[in-house]
Parts: C-alpha cells; structure tokens; sequence
C-alpha cells in the first residue's frame, strides 16, 4: 500500500480541509484525472494533498499561460473533455469543462476511504529543451516527501518559506514536506526579493534557484539574517562567490539535486558540508551511478516516474528500474558532482566543455552577476563560446577579456561577449538558454 512504503504511520499531519477537498476532486473526476490551473494559495496545496489522499491525477497547469496554450497541452496528453478547476472563465471552443474554485468547495464531504494511490502530474521545467508531462503515483511523492524531511531537518516547529511555482514539482515538495512534519509553510505567490529577505529573518529556510539567490544579494539595504535560516540551493550550478556573500549574511547554504522526476532533490549535502560545488550524498534509500556516457542514474524503492503522453502512461525506468537524468556528472565516494546537461555538452577543439561550469567560473568575477554560455559554430575549432553577460559596462568587457584569459583554460575562454540588460528567466528561475539564444539569433 502507498502509505505504508512512504512510512505514513508517523505522518505528522495534512493541511487543514485536504480530506473534503480530495472528495470534491472524486466527485468531479468521473474516474479520470483533473486539472488545475490556479495561482499559488493555500486553497490549492489542500487540494493537490486532497487528490493523493483521494486517489486521484491531478494535472498541474502554469496559471499565467494563455488559456489555448493550457489547452494544448492536455490535447498533447490526448485528454480532452476533462473538468479543469481554473480561476476564469474560458472560452467554449477550447473544450474544458471548467469549473471555479468556489463551484468545487460545494461539493466537500468527508472523505469516505484514502486510498492514498492518487498522482500529480507535472510538467517539467524545459530546462534541457523537455517540457514533457511527468506522472508521479503517491507512493513516491509521500516516501520522497519524508526522506527530504529528515535529510534537512524539518520538524514540527519550523516554518518553511515557499517561493518557487506551485505548478513545479520543487513548490508542489516543499509543501508536502511540511506537511509530513506538520510544521508551517509561509507560502509566497512569485517570487519578489525583498519580500523574501524580509521572511528569512523570521523562518528556518526556503529552497531557491541560484538566479533568485543573486537576487536577494543585489537588493541595496539587505542585512544579516540573525536566525541563520537554511538555503537550499537547486536548479543550477552557483559561483563560490555567491555561497561566501549569503554565508556572510548568516544563511546556512546546501546544495542539492534532483528533477522532476525524481519528485525533487534526491541528493542534498549534510548539515555539516562546506559549501560548493558538491550536492552530496543520496538521500537513504536512494542509489546513484553513472551510465557510460557519464550521465547521473537515479535508483530507489519508491522511484516509479511515468511519461505521460498520447500513447498513454509509459514507465520512465529501463528493466534494472534505473533512471537516466541526463546530467552528466562525478561521482566521488558518496559525494555527487553535476558538471551539467549531457545534451548541451559543448564540443571544440577536441575539447568537451559544460556551459553551466564556465558560467559558474565566470560568476567568480565581482562585475559578473549572471551570464550564459552558448556554443558559436566556428570552421576551425567547430564551436566556439559566447558569453551573454548581464549589467556590465561595455567598457569593462576588455578587463574581464583579459581576466578570463588569466583564469580559465584556453578551451573555456568566450570568444565573444555579448552584454544585456537582463537575461530571459524560466517561471522557476532557471535560466532560459533557448530565450537567450533567440536573442542573438543563434
């Protein structure tokens, strides 16, 4: 049973109306998944609890999408027809039947059994160009949800600090570990750096992207965070620079990894790691190896990703039930290393090269807050690298031409620079490579 796998026998406690939201989902499903497409409020983490609770998929929208886009997507999915709880009104022809939050609240009742065999399905970030919708059954979500628990600690008393998107797997954890610890979760709608700085005097962490972390040091009258709260780093490599400045400010920093289809971080470093470029060990339970083209697999008793597509549900694990991410990475002891997406490798002159350590070491560089990495095709070497760098004076690309030439080995040094205001961000705050490359055309 899903509850007994994810040790529900000390499961501290569910939001608050769960139950009487998960039957409401039964009663509208007919016996097939529902989506959603609402703005982050508690309303909706009662729900998607609600749907694990009362064994039903629920398909995560992003809220600010143009409605046909939603509509697309599910046609992709090869569901049409299906209820879809959303905020407005949408037009007839794109075929959902929508319903109001305030329509769904009339149909809670007790709950009258919790299977506990419900799912969330969730697109990923399109981080490595896939966007594709991920099934994840309970049994995983929950055994995850109190594995990531333990590792950081949470407990009953804390307060977590939530900002990243509710229709992403990492908002969507975030609330479920709170949940299995039944402490508090302070729950942000989007992400605004001065909102944020000001709630991490007060809450014991709050998981980010390296991008909104940059964010919080580049606010003009920051100070330090006396309760020392934990920031757990994710998503993307960050420069040491960065870990030293928000350590100077009283955060603890660790890193972590893990994906979509993992129901987030499945490696996070201990309380006691220095930060860097480490995300530490697996989580108990969880087996990490390299396939032979160096790309991280994950392993665990729970892991049971599923693709969800018109062909219907396919398992995301080969026979041996290993998953590729497709980061390619070291394995060091236990200690695990992402150099960075195996498929966005940069090959030049016989040299392999991640974009994501370049921009890490670029960072190092105090007139450098972000920057992107993209190959140039070149007939002698077959790629070059252009770095796109954000708010740095034009005057200044000579002195970090010349730096880079002094700190990093021929192979990764750009061949050109390319200065804009601001670099093109993903919903979650990752950086959006494929937006940055239209922007020079590439």
């Amino acid at each position: 049973m899903a509850g007994e796998g994810a040790g529900l026998a000390d499961w501290a406690g569910w939001p608050a109306g769960s139950a009487a939201w998960g039957a409401a989902l039964l009663a509208c499903a007919e016996g097939g998944p529902v989506a959603l497409r609402l703005a982050p409020c508690p309303d909706l983490i009662a729900l998607a609890c609600g749907a694990l609770r009362a064994g039903v998929e629920l398909i995560f929208l992003p809220p600010t999408e143009p409605a046909p886009r939603s509509a697309e997507r599910l046609q992709q999915l090869g569901l049409t027809h299906l209820p879809l709880i959303c905020a407005e009104a949408l037009p007839a022809s794109l075929g959902l039947h929508c319903r109001s939050l305030k329509d769904l609240a009339q149909c809670r009742q007790p709950l009258a059994a919790e299977p506990l065999d419900g799912a969330w399905t969730v697109f990923g970030s399109g981080t490595s160009g896939q966007s594709g919708a991920v099934r994840l059954g309970a049994e995983q979500l929950l055994a995850c949800a109190r594995a990531q628990a333990r590792a950081l600690p949470l407990g009953p008393s804390d307060i977590w600090l939530s900002c990243l998107p509710l229709h992403h797997v990492g908002g969507l954890m975030a609330a479920l570990r709170v949940s299995a610890v039944g402490g508090q979760l302070r729950l942000h709608q989007r992400f605004q750096a001065a909102a944020v700085a000001q709630e991490l005097a007060q809450v014991q962490g709050c998981s980010l992207v390296p991008t909104m972390a940059q964010r919080l040091l580049e606010l003009p009258d920051i100070t330090a965070w006396p309760h020392a709260p934990l920031l757990l780093l994710g998503g993307a490599g960050a420069s040491p620079a960065l870990y030293a400045a928000l350590a100077a400010r009283g955060a603890r920093v660790r890193n972590c990894w893990g994906a979509t289809e993992t129901a987030a971080f499945v490696a996070c470093q201990g309380a006691d790691s220095q930060p860097g470029a480490d995300c530490g060990s697996p989580l108990p339970g969880v087996e990490l190896r390299l396939d032979e083209r160096g790309q991280v697999q994950v392993r665990a008793p729970w892991l049971q990703p599923q693709r969800r597509s018109q062909r219907g549900l396919q398992s995301l694990l080969d026979p041996a039930g290993w998953w590729t991410s497709g980061d390619g990475g070291t394995i060091t002891g236990t200690q695990l290393r992402i150099l960075g997406r195996a498929d966005g490798a940069i090959h030049s002159g016989g040299e392999t090269i991640f974009p994501e350590q370049v921009e890490a070491r670029l960072c190092a560089h105090p007139l450098i807050t972000a920057c992107a990495v993209l190959p140039l095709p070149d007939e002698a070497w077959g790629c070059r690298l252009i770095a796109v760098i954000e708010q740095c004076a034009g005057g200044e690309v000579e002195a970090l031409r010349a730096w880079a030439a002094e700190h990093l080995p021929p192979a990764e040094r750009p061949a050109q620079w390319v200065v804009v205001p601001e670099l093109p961000l993903l919903a979650n705050g990752k950086l959006d490579r494929r937006a940055v490359a239209r922007l020079l055309d590439l």
